[in-house]
């Protein structure tokens, strides 16, 4: 009898109850896991808004530009510590030439996307350059507010719409 009782506790409804040890063994995958897959992933990964390709032609990146910003994205790691990869590194990582991200960075910056500071070296003179996305990121800032205005004013009005709509087919 004492087995009947151990195992109706180990049962509920005919099912085995899943124990804490069953739900450590059991790996979790995540959606971006199962797109990517977790070798991938394991590579590391960047966050990109969606309002920023959303926004090229409005912000005025053109898709080589927006590969060179691409690779200043992936090395800012933290808030204010602005990323600072050599154009070479940029350079090697686009397989494009060293000149031609010099130039983008230029255009970058005339088009006040990003800011750029020169870095120096006691032992070594210049160094790599350090690039501030925080012009972006205020371009974002303020095409996000206009969005959501805009959204709200469409609600707005699609609302507007079905109310006089719907007294119309009532009268």
């Amino acid at each position: 009898m004492a087995a009947k009782v151990s195992e109706s506790k180990s049962k509920v409804d005919g099912k085995p109850l899943e124990t804490k040890e069953k739900k450590k063994t059991q790996p979790r995958v995540t959606s971006n896991e199962m797109k990517w897959g977790k070798d991938v992933l394991a590579r590391k990964w960047t966050i990109v808004p969606n309002l920023l390709i959303e926004n090229l032609a409005a912000l005025g990146v053109r898709t080589s530009q927006l590969a060179v910003l691409l690779v200043l994205i992936k090395y800012w790691w933290e808030k204010d510590r602005h990323p600072f990869p050599a154009m070479s590194t940029v350079a090697d990582q686009l397989g494009i030439r060293r000149a031609a991200v010099q130039r983008t960075i230029n255009i970058l910056v005339k088009k006040e996307i990003i800011s750029k500071k020169r870095r120096k070296s006691n032992q070594n003179g210049n160094i790599s350059n350090e690039y501030n996305l925080g012009p972006l990121v205020a371009k974002l800032k303020v095409l996000a507010e206009k969005t959501s205005a805009h959204e709200i004013i469409q609600v707005r009005e699609r609302k507007r719409f079905r109310s006089r709509t719907a007294a119309e087919a009532n009268q």
